[in-house]
């Protein structure tokens, strides 16, 4: 192996943590890159410091695997309250009456609708009072939940 790139490991290991950290920043609601950034870090941190750790390949993935999901472990409850720490957004009723907009046209028979709702894009149907198709870029309320589709209706102005 390259000597060369041995001493570069930490920032390798840098580059990659901030990855993890951008890409988890944009997408919204999860935790899942948060923790792989974390473990990418630590490993960053010790390649830094110990030259002998870093001629270690197998140190250091098992490095970045151990301290990700230590830090799933141990962190992921701590943020899961930290942003959810209403009880009003665990459950479905929370949506219910909100508004979206339409990004496809939504038909009785479609399964495959689309909403944007508070930055994000939805799996979304007609509710099942509501017959009449509702076109793309339309106002919606939310009538109900079910898994992760919203039903919705035509919104009233």
């Amino acid at each position: 192996m390259d000597l060369s790139v041995l001493g570069e490991a930490w920032k390798i290991w840098f580059i990659a943590a901030i990855i993890f950290f951008i890409i988890e920043g944009s997408s919204l609601g999860t935790f899942s890159l948060f923790f792989g950034g974390v473990g990418a870090s630590i490993t960053s941190a010790i390649c830094f410091v110990s030259p002998l750790f870093a001629s270690s390949g197998v140190f250091q993935v098992l490095t970045f695997s151990g301290a990700t999901l230590l830090s799933l472990y141990l962190l992921r409850p701590i943020l899961v309250r930290l942003t959810q720490n209403d009880a009003k957004f665990s459950g479905s009723d929370f949506y219910v009456g909100k508004q979206a907009r339409t990004l496809t046209v939504l038909s009785k028979n479609n399964f495959d609708g689309r909403v944007f709702y508070e930055g994000t894009e939805w799996p979304a149907m007609l509710s099942e009072e509501h017959h009449e198709n509702i076109p793309a870029d339309s106002a919606v309320e939310i009538v109900k939940m079910e898994g992760l589709t919203l039903h919705v209706k035509p919104r009233k102005t």
